[in-house]
This record gives C-alpha cells, structure tokens and sequence, in this order.
C-alpha cells in the first residue's frame, strides 16, 4: 500500500478550524479551547500546536495576547479563512512553483531592505545563531533546509512589517519542500551558507541596496528548482 502523505501541523489547525467555523461552533471573538484540550482533539504535540497557533496568529486568523486567552479573529469568517490559506493548499504543479518563485522575489528582496534599515541587536544576534546552526548542520540536510526556512523568517521579523510577515508565514508551508531541495546536496548546502552570510554582512552593515541584490541573487541561483 502507498504510504500515506504527512499532513503537517498546519494543515491539521487549518482543517480543524475550518470545521469548526462552517458548523458555527466558532465563531469570530470565540475564544479557543484550552491548549490540553486542542492538544487531545487534534492528536498533535505541544511543540507542534504551538508552532501551528504562532503562525494562525501571525497571518490574523487568531488573536492571541500575553496572558490573554486566545480567540478567533473578529474578520474570520469561512470564505476569508480559505482565501488566507489558499496559497498553503495550492498543488505542486510546475505553475504554482513558479508563482511562488516570482512572489519571493517580490516579498523576500524588499524584506530584507527593510530588515537592513531596521534590525535591533537581538535580531543580529538571532541571525548569527542560526549561521553558526547551519554550518554545524552541513552534513545534515533535514536540519539544513529547516534551519534555512529559519534564517529567512528571522529576515521577516527584522523587517519590523506586519503584512509582510503575515505574506511569509502564509506562504511557509509551500517554502518547506522547496527549502529541502536545495538542501539536498553538501555542495549546494555549502553554496547557501555562503550566500546566508553575505547577506547578514549587508544586514548588518545596514545596507539596504546590497540586502535586495543579494537576496535576489539568492533566489536566482534556485530558479530551476521552481520549475
């Protein structure tokens, strides 16, 4: 029997939510049900349902507040919810690769200006952590890849835009495959680290010109693995 494809985290919250909105158990300012009681319902681990309810409420499908209790999102609604995850459920085909292609370059070139004009200390320091993970993840490609998905969400959060990182968190699920193909190979591995670091120098230097060439050139050097 074919094995049957991994959902991910994500997508088990995203269903869930879905259901549960259609049916009206939800509703928009209803506030969710306990992290113990989510946990049991979705069959899911603590790390992951928090993983998954970090990124519902970095693209405005939750609301969650510190010490707060966490609710639905008052501009949720059924058809809002599926057009806010259309991009995590598009098919792999040659086409939707290339729209995610061309939809990085747009985001993730003025992403990294913004975060070359805008990054705090912590968020340097944040990115070097990952560099020197990543050089020590070299022989390991799973690591690699999601340690390169990390790298270029540290970008999004230095850019200091909430739509532009609401616009790479929705877009993540479709980063991931292709993240772990490029990391297929030590030398391409090799060649990212190298290109990750040119860009933090730009970051760092707070040069917002260099930052956009180079994490376009980045994305160019992978152009055929979206088509």
């Amino acid at each position: 029997m074919p094995e049957e494809p991994k959902v991910s985290a994500s997508e088990v919250i995203f269903h869930y939510f879905r259901e549960k909105i259609k049916s009206g158990e939800l509703k928009p300012g209803d506030p969710l049900p306990s992290e113990r009681t989510l946990q049991k319902q979705l069959e899911v681990s603590r790390f992951s349902l928090r993983e998954g309810l970090a990124r519902l409420n970095a693209i405005g499908a939750i609301d969650t507040h510190h010490g707060k209790t966490t609710r639905v999102s008052q501009q949720v609604n059924t058809d809002s919810l599926k057009n806010v995850f259309l991009p995590m459920q598009a098919k792999s085909d040659t086409q939707s690769r290339g729209d995610l292609y061309e939809a990085r370059v747009v985001l993730e070139t003025e992403v990294a200006g913004l975060a070359a004009q805008r990054h705090t200390e912590d968020d340097l320091m944040g990115l070097r952590s990952n560099l020197k993970s990543a050089e020590a993840a070299l022989g390991d490609g799973d690591a690699f890849g999601s340690l390169d998905l990390e790298f270029h969400e540290r970008i999004a959060d230095a850019a200091r835009n909430h739509f532009f990182k609401q616009m790479h968190a929705v877009i993540r699920d479709q980063l991931e495959p292709v993240m772990k193909l490029h990391a297929n190979a030590e030398e391409q591995r090799r060649l990212i680290l190298r290109k990750h670091k040119d860009l933090f120098e730009a970051i760092e230097e707070g040069d917002a010109r260099a930052a956009r060439q180079l994490a376009r050139d980045h994305l160019g050097v992978f152009k055929t693995h979206y088509t």
